[in-house]
């Protein structure tokens, strides 16, 4: 499988990562709506696209794609995919039209991350609302286990 930006770049903010408790989880590594693209997880192949990333430690609310494109990641991902290299506006656009998608692949990665049981499973069905209310309780129950 191709590495992600977090792999690469050694962030430590994915999920379990030695950064993720203190600074929390990058928001490439919980972008389910990015999964698959440049063949990566989440928004691990396409993190200049997905606002509140933290490539240097900066946090910003919007991609920074004119800095982004300076990135040894984006320039390795834009050199591996050739001519299937995916732009910003296309990686934006499929990101916008994969809503209806979202909550279920959501919903899976997180249950494969936790090792989640059926009856666990049944009780985050019913709490869950929203793809974002979902990692915000699954992550703050595992980051409060962590500690």
């Amino acid at each position: 499988m191709k590495k992600n930006c977090w792999e690469l770049k050694k962030c430590g903010r994915e999920a379990g990562g030695i950064n993720a408790a203190k600074l929390g989880v990058c928001t490439a590594v919980i972008e389910a709506r990015a999964n698959g693209i440049h063949d990566g997880a989440n928004g691990g192949r396409c993190c200049w696209v997905i606002p509140r990333t933290s490539c240097s430690g900066a946090e910003t609310k919007t991609p920074r794609t004119e800095d982004c494109m300076k990135c040894d990641f984006y320039q390795t991902i834009a050199k591996e995919e050739g001519d299937d290299f995916l732009f910003f506006y296309q990686i934006k656009q499929k990101i916008e039209t994969s809503e209806p998608k979202m909550a279920a692949s959501i919903k899976t990665n997180v249950e494969k991350e936790i090792n989640l049981t059926s009856s666990k499973t049944q009780d985050l069905s019913k709490i869950v609302h929203s793809p974002v209310n979902l990692f915000h309780s699954i992550f703050h129950k595992k980051l409060k286990a962590n500690s």
